[in-house]
């Protein structure tokens, strides 16, 4: 009979809420840590005082491989199981801190009904977790790929580079806008030229190269820490924003 793997070791085990101390001592130094190296600060949630000791789930966005550590605080002294994916879990220098946290392992992009069961055994036995569910889509290109359904290569997507290209579009003309103006995207025409890995930082930039009335157009460009990644020409049109609302409700009733 083959041994089995360690992944089929680590999806049958039966987990357990964490122990306290070993969370409570690896939350709190990982969060001096980045607290020295990234100069943030904590506002604690006072919202959930009726809930602090019962079984609950958290559900947070996920911009960085850092969430983890800044999500756990704010609840604090409340431990937490956290649901981390397979390409975190089986790093070679976080598999052993992430086992001692019985982590709930998680395939990326897969139904696993096997973590669900987990997750329902933590909380059944009086324990709590942190899920961030976009664990691998980040539109502000820190630190993972992002997918969102255009391709199936772990790789920063097209569409993740067109989002980031049009918020700095808008905020590149939004100061000049008057009160109660804002502007809709018309027209994109851009490549995508340089393949981004996991772990890159990606940024987009935008200037205005012709004003037309209502009409401005700009250059967007994106990056990532290697270099440029993407650009083209983008256009977008000035509205007055309650009126445009207005008539875009319009259509729900067919007037």
């Amino acid at each position: 009979m083959d041994k089995p793997s360690l992944r089929e070791k680590v999806d049958s085990c039966k987990l357990k809420p964490v122990n306290k101390l070993k969370f409570r001592v690896m939350v709190g130094v990982a969060n001096t840590l980045f607290r020295k190296k990234l100069g943030v600060s904590f506002h604690y949630a006072d919202d959930i005082k009726p809930y602090r000791g019962k079984p609950y789930i958290v559900v947070s966005n996920h911009a960085s491989r850092e969430d983890y550590v800044f999500t756990a605080p704010a609840f604090w002294p409340d431990t937490f199981n956290f649901v981390v994916g397979y390409n975190e879990f089986f790093r070679s220098h976080l598999h052993g801190v992430l086992t001692q946290m019985q982590t709930v392992p998680k395939k990326n992009f897969t139904k696993q009904p096997h973590s669900i069961r987990q997750i329902l055994r933590i909380i059944r036995e009086g324990g709590r977790i942190i899920l961030l569910p976009e664990g691998m889509s980040s539109i502000s290109g820190a630190n993972q790929p992002c997918a969102v359904g255009s391709g199936l290569v772990p790789v920063f997507a097209t569409p993740y580079m067109v989002a980031l290209m049009e918020n700095a579009a808008v905020n590149a003309v939004q100061g000049a806008l008057e009160q109660g103006q804002g502007t809709v995207g018309t027209r994109l025409d851009v490549t995508h030229d340089a393949a981004t890995p996991i772990g890159m930082k990606v940024w987009a930039e935008a200037e205005v190269t012709a004003v037309d009335r209502k009409k401005i157009t700009l250059s967007v460009k994106a990056y990532d820490e290697a270099g440029p990644i993407g650009g083209g020409v983008h256009e977008r049109f000035v509205i007055d924003t309650d009126r445009f609302l207005s008539r875009a409700e319009a259509k729900k009733g067919g007037r």
